[in-house]
């Protein structure tokens, strides 16, 4: 890796993947101060311990280096810079061979261990090996447990009638020594001794390794999950209104923590504890799935949501799953696993590469997990690592080590960013939203006055909203990155409400988006008649309706008494400013 990249100083995505590089990475890289991802994956000539210069790098957000020799030091101020990597794959620097021993929950690795989840199922899994083939069965194994410097939990666990295997097989709970261990045991700051023979019965010439660790005791990654807050909307097509996913929806509410419809979700994903509302149904013109999102978009910023929103309807048309990558907006089929691919991509997990393209830097070949899992359904079982990543297109379906890592990764870089943001008061604002349409041209939907907090872009980029009055004036003007769709073949949808200014009633007159694809408009001439339903005493959207003739027509499509309608073909009329 030549040090003269260093000098790059405005570079911020460095991919160098297989391309044969050999050596250490050189100190120079901490020049690259604007470096955002490093990519160095399969480059097996590479080795050594990455140097501590990379933790000036502030905005990195993915460091890559799975296939290669390369190792992060174990540093403590290494560490933490680690630690706000959201994505990465890279093992540690350690001397000899990994403990054979772990912790598991949903998967596990030796060379890149999977951090755990703070009071989830856990199954410990001892390896006893002998230096020479034997006829001795498999010993019992005693595993105690430590935080804060005080023993927590012991557990004797009784040996195998099978012999000593010669080295570590992970794939039958017969050559391993087990037990779960209780939830409460698993917190931050966990640390485990494993003493192999406590009772001493074996022959000590069969070399057998009697402590896990040898000196000291086992730093296990423990981390505390935030709460998974998620709305559950079911849509409801009005050229075919069929109702029965709201009473799914309803059932899923009642009983979150069994019911099938999220099952992969909490034992795939890193969610933690999980809490489950749902909303009040909402009609819609269309079955698509794709103006769905950006429908559920629209209902998430009108409503001030600030969890995950998922949206279902019964029979979909267009796709059967779309998310923002890296959002909180997401629609489904109500199948449980195409559920979980979506959230999937919520936490900025990407494709892995089984009938359909996915990501270059996919550790594992063919899609698959790669190493192997354990499922605690049905008393229990291994899940071999043939099986494919959720966030694959064929199955049979688990989850890989990067995959569920990084999403942790990211679900915790994700909360802290979304707690440092403080939620605002409702007031009168300007809803705009549209996106990129599947021939990747601009589209504006009618612009509201709506009732709803503040919804700001986070971030500059290549697209542009302008508000002009009929004389040409700027009333508003702002730059966003527009979101990224997976799933959605190149199309993306947006949405903000601005808090309206003295001086836009009456006098916006135009609303333009710009940017790479082109440009579009909404004015006077404007004719896209749209309706919006909101019960005025929950707040929530109850219906988007389009191709409606007037504010009138909407009265049949009205799911209940009492609801608010609002109306726009584009730019709000007189009567909206006055609302």
């Amino acid at each position: 890796m030549p040090p003269t990249l260093g000098n790059l100083s405005a570079l911020k995505h460095l991919g160098l993947a297989n391309n044969d590089l050999s050596g250490p990475v050189p100190p120079e890289t901490a020049g690259m101060s604007s470096l955002e991802h490093l990519d160095l994956t399969n480059n097996s000539p590479m080795s050594g311990g990455l140097p501590m210069g990379l933790t000036v790098l502030r905005r990195m957000d993915a460091l890559l280096a799975g296939g290669t020799d390369l190792c992060a030091p174990a540093d403590p101020g290494f560490r933490m810079w680690m630690a706000r990597v959201h994505k990465s794959r890279i093992a540690a620097c350690a001397e000899g061979d990994p403990p054979a021993a772990y912790l598991v929950q949903t998967v596990q690795s030796m060379e890149f261990p999977v951090p755990l989840i703070a009071g989830r199922r856990t199954m410990l899994r001892v390896f006893p090996t002998a230096g020479r083939a034997t006829t001795a069965a498999i010993p019992a194994v005693r595993a105690r447990f430590y935080r804060n410097g005080s023993e927590t939990h012991e557990v004797d666990i009784a040996g195998k009638s099978v012999p000593i295997p010669t080295e570590v097989y992970e794939g039958n709970l017969s050559t391993s020594v087990n037990a779960e261990i209780p939830t409460e045991v698993i917190q931050p700051g966990l640390e485990m001794v494993i003493e192999v023979d406590p009772d001493g019965t074996l022959d000590p010439t069969l070399g057998v390794v009697k402590r896990i660790p040898e000196t000291g005791r086992l730093e296990l990654d423990v981390r505390v999950m935030p709460l998974f807050d998620l709305t559950l909307i079911p849509f409801i097509w009005t050229e075919d209104p069929d109702s029965s996913v709201v009473d799914l929806v309803e059932a899923a509410v009642r009983d979150a923590e069994n019911h099938e419809l999220l099952e992969n979700t909490r034992t795939m994903l890193p969610v933690g504890d999980l809490s489950v509302s749902g909303h009040e149904p909402v009609l819609s013109s269309t079955n698509n799935g794709f103006t769905i999102l950006a429908e559920t978009r629209v209902i998430r910023v009108m409503e001030g949501g600030t969890g995950h929103y998922l949206s279902t309807i019964a029979r979909p048309a267009a796709c059967v799953g779309t998310a923002e990558l890296g959002g909180r907006v997401s629609f489904s089929h109500p199948v449980a696993i195409t559920i979980a691919h979506e959230l999937g991509h919520n936490l900025n997990l990407v494709h892995a590469p089984w009938c359909t393209r996915g990501e270059p830097s996919y550790p594992h070949t063919h899609g698959s997990i790669g190493v192997w899992g354990y499922d605690f359904s049905g008393g229990g079982r291994l899940v071999p690592p043939i099986h494919k990543d959720l966030m694959a297109y064929c199955g049979p379906f688990w989850v890989s080590d990067y995959h569920f890592t990084n999403a942790l990764r990211y679900r915790l870089f994700d909360e802290r960013a979304h707690a440092a943001s403080a939620a605002s008061a409702s007031e009168p604002s300007l809803l705009l939203w549209g996106g990129i349409n599947g021939a990747e041209e601009p589209y504006l939907e009618p612009a509201f006055v709506v009732e709803a907090p503040a919804a700001l872009p986070d971030s500059a980029g290549e697209h542009r909203v302008t508000g002009r009055t009929a004389g040409g004036d700027e009333l508003f003007s702002f730059s966003f990155a527009m979101p990224e769709m997976a799933d959605g073949e190149g199309r993306a949808s947006f949405a903000f409400a601005l808090p309206m200014q003295s001086g836009w009633a009456g006098a916006l007159a135009t609303i333009t988006l710009a940017g790479p694809g082109g440009s579009v408009t909404l004015d006077a001439d404007t004719d896209l008649p749209m309706a919006i339903l909101r019960n005025p005493r929950t707040g929530q959207v109850r219906g988007i309706l389009r191709d409606m003739p007037g504010p009138g027509a909407v009265t049949a499509f009205a799911a209940g008494p009492g609801l608010e309608v609002l109306f726009s073909r584009g730019i709000p009329g007189v009567a909206a400013w006055q609302r």
